[in-house]
């Protein structure tokens, strides 16, 4: 079974001609099946390989049947079983990836009323001036910086990296780079967006 990155991984490696061990398999198995069509002797060979313990070629065949269609619905459980977990994950990545750029987004307010608690109006002014012409945070840091707390300055270093992580997640789709309890922000999301729907939208009647 795969997950949603082995799986993604997997065809990845099938576009760019990596897949040397599976071009093998298929080549393989390719020629046996070429041979199993021309050729009645072999397919007896393989009833008989693929069940030894049998004491007639009739019971090997039938052993060997059976074998195949329990080979044939184990590969059928294994797909099914990776779909199920891509679902799956495709889901929660899909919840991940929305509540990351709200995150974001609420980011870009924290930081404003974090930098407006320890800074003068020209300093914001100025840092404001430099992110609207594109300036990344650290730049903004180096040329204007905050005149604030300590505390301050923790805590607006501590949204940046949460920020960075995230946009790390969103730039990779790999869940190890998000933060230290953003699942928790994610079930809060989901459950306040539960919340909304059970919400009973008043009817009104009109009369006469």
């Amino acid at each position: 079974m795969m997950n949603l990155q082995q799986r993604m991984a997997f065809h990845d490696d099938l576009r760019h001609g990596g897949a040397e061990h599976h071009r093998r398999l298929s080549s393989a198995m390719s020629s046996l099946w070429s041979r199993l069509q021309a050729d009645p002797e072999a397919v007896a060979a393989l009833a008989q390989i693929l069940a030894p313990e049998a004491e007639s070629l009739p019971d090997a065949y039938c052993a060997a049947t059976e074998r195949l269609r329990r080979l044939e619905q184990g590969i059928s459980n294994e797909i099914a079983e990776t779909n199920r977990v891509c679902r799956e994950e495709s889901a929660s990545l899909k919840d991940r990836r929305d509540t990351a750029i709200d995150r974001r987004i609420a980011i870009i307010e924290e930081r404003k009323r974090l930098e407006a608690r320890g800074a003068p109006d020209e300093v914001i002014q100025a840092r404001d001036r430099l992110r609207l012409a594109g300036a990344p945070a650290d730049v903004v840091d180096n040329l204007v910086p905050l005149t604030g707390s300590e505390e301050l300055r923790a805590a607006l270093a501590a949204i940046d990296e949460e920020d960075r992580a995230l946009a790390l997640f969103l730039g990779s789709a790999d869940p190890s780079h998000l933060p230290a309890g953003f699942d928790e922000k994610v079930k809060a999301r989901l459950e306040f967006k539960a919340s909304l729907k059970t919400l009973v939208t008043p009817t009104f009647y009109s009369i006469g």
